[in-house]
């Protein structure tokens, strides 16, 4: 990899977007994903974990991707985006990068490569989620969890030294090139990663699978707006768990830097009613609240992407897999795509 520098020479980098808008709507057409949050913090009942458990700890029964795929597929969903990385550090796939890995655990299996086969079988993309927040390995980087909350938390406080940049770049180097080709590349807390690499980032993403789409991730913001300065560059503007404005003819163009793009937008939220992973008290959301905030999502142009965690033994519990089964029979009910 490049020279990455900690301080960054430009706050405005110099961006093309990689693919046309014709592309961008391609992806746009596929409507309706599932988010899968699993890692080790499905081992520790939690949504955000501290990165001090060992490998043996992620430890489930049978990690059965077939059955997630099949209940996407049934559930109508065409794309799917699944946690290689979380917050714990912990990772789906065997890095060389890090110790910190299912090959160490007692299930050893490559989870991503049976995901993304078992996904491909039953017709719905797989693509794949990283997190920069990494609470295992460091490398001397100011985490979220390291900025002390009183009140005064800002985001913008974090960052990352160049030996943690390094580790983002061959990590996410690993997935896109081990893994055949990925729908999306869905970038989580990026700004950790300074601007100027960020598009160091991009590019090198770009390179490696010209025809997928380069997911940063913009948040949880009220009232929604792309915030550059956290998630730029990207291929898509993201809204977690709140909609997607209204005031635009349009609202998939945005205006960056005084320039011009056309950013599809995709909604991200769970299934449940608090939780991304799977939580044991955690319940599906109501019938009528699942059936409105797709239509809600979809009458506004974007793609939803609604998260499932599978649970301890490595499979879709019941009730989520009844809440999405009930959802698609709404929708076919009302004769909605």
């Amino acid at each position: 990899p490049p020279s990455f520098m900690t301080t960054p020479p430009v706050t405005q980098p110099d961006f093309q977007q990689h693919l046309s808008v014709d592309a961008l709507k391609s992806w746009e057409a596929l409507a309706y994903g599932m988010f899968i949050h699993y890692s080790m913090n499905t081992y520790q009942d939690v949504d955000h974990a501290h990165g001090d458990s060992p490998p043996a700890d992620f430890n489930p029964q049978n990690v059965d991707c077939v059955q997630w795929a099949r209940v996407a597929r049934e559930a109508g969903m065409t794309y799917a985006v699944l946690t290689a990385k979380h917050d714990s550090g912990f990772c789906l796939w065997p890095s060389q990068h890090t110790d910190y890995h299912v090959g160490h655990s007692p299930w050893q299996r490559d989870i991503v490569a049976d995901y993304v086969e078992a996904f491909r079988q039953e017709g719905v993309k797989p693509g794949l989620y990283y997190c920069c927040w990494d609470e295992h390995t460091k490398l001397g980087s100011m985490m979220p969890s390291n900025v002390k909350d009183d009140g005064t938390f800002d985001y913008r406080d974090v960052y990352a030294t160049e030996p943690y940049m390094e580790y983002v770049w061959n990590q996410l180097d690993e997935l896109v090139t081990g893994y055949g080709p990925l729908v999306e590349i869905w970038i989580d807390i990026p700004i950790i990663l300074p601007p100027h690499f960020r598009k160091k980032l991009y590019d090198h993403l770009a390179s490696r699978q010209p025809e997928m789409l380069i997911v940063t991730n913009n948040g949880m913001q009220d009232p929604p707006g792309l915030l550059p300065y956290y998630s730029w560059p990207t291929d898509v503007y993201t809204i977690e768990k709140a909609q997607p404005r209204t005031s635009f003819s349009d609202p998939n163009h945005h205006r960056v830097y005084q320039q011009d793009y056309y950013l599809p937008t995709e909604v991200c939220d769970h299934v449940g009613e608090n939780y991304w992973f799977c939580v044991k008290d955690d319940q599906p959301k109501s019938d009528h609240e699942l059936l409105g905030m797709y239509l809600l999502n979809r009458a506004r142009g974007s793609n939803y992407l609604l998260n499932v965690g599978p649970s301890a033994e490595g499979t879709i519990p019941d009730r989520f897999v009844g809440a999405l089964q009930r959802l698609r029979a709404n929708l076919d009910r009302l004769e909605v795509k």
